[in-house]
């Protein structure tokens, strides 16, 4: 046998033989094949995906509803100005609180704001465009993007307890009735 050859056979099996020694003779030599099974148990530490666990990592985007409340709102107003045969140029989010409506006739000006006054009055406030001939600034109302926040993260709250009540924990008393109040 090569001499080269013979120290590479032996390195290897002085590996796994420390290898097995860590695994079952620490941290306490088993005298009996009951501390062999609790030192190999103390040894290997399973991930929690190997234990057939899971883990949910739970996040709501407040910027992002707000965004995706400018988005909904801005298909129902084109979909709308479509049904009523009103022509624009173009209708797009120009951030999250506001959409540009570009390029609307002065003979169809009337049914736009009709619209506009109908259905997103309540929510948003219709404005000339600067610098935008016969263009509109719809802008939410700061009340209407905080009332999204405040739902997002009352949404992330329910969420948050009722996964602590699935995992079987006490939800958060922070939380409030009536969630701060099960299983006292």
């Amino acid at each position: 046998m090569n001499p080269n050859l013979k120290w590479k056979a032996i390195f290897i099996v002085l590996v796994i033989v420390g290898c097995i020694y860590g695994l079952v003779c620490l941290p306490v030599f088993p005298t009996s094949l009951a501390q062999l099974r609790d030192n190999f148990g103390h040894q290997i530490k399973l991930g929690l995906d190997l234990q057939g666990g899971t883990h949910l990592v739970l996040q709501v985007q407040t910027q992002e509803a707000v965004a995706q409340e400018t988005d909904q709102t801005m298909e129902r107003l084109t979909t709308q100005m479509r049904q009523k045969n009103i022509r624009y140029d173009e209708v797009r989010r120009v951030d999250d609180t506001h959409i540009l409506v570009r390029n609307i006739p002065s003979d169809q000006l009337s049914p736009f704001r009709d619209l506009v006054n109908d259905q997103l009055a309540r929510s948003w406030d219709m404005a000339p465009a600067a610098g935008e001939p016969s263009s509109y600034m719809l802008t939410m109302r700061g009340l209407r993007a905080t009332e999204i926040r405040e739902h997002a993260e009352f949404c992330r709250k329910l969420a948050a307890a009722y996964w602590q009540i699935l995992s079987g924990q006490k939800p958060d008393a922070a939380f409030g009735p009536p969630f701060g109040q099960l299983n006292q």
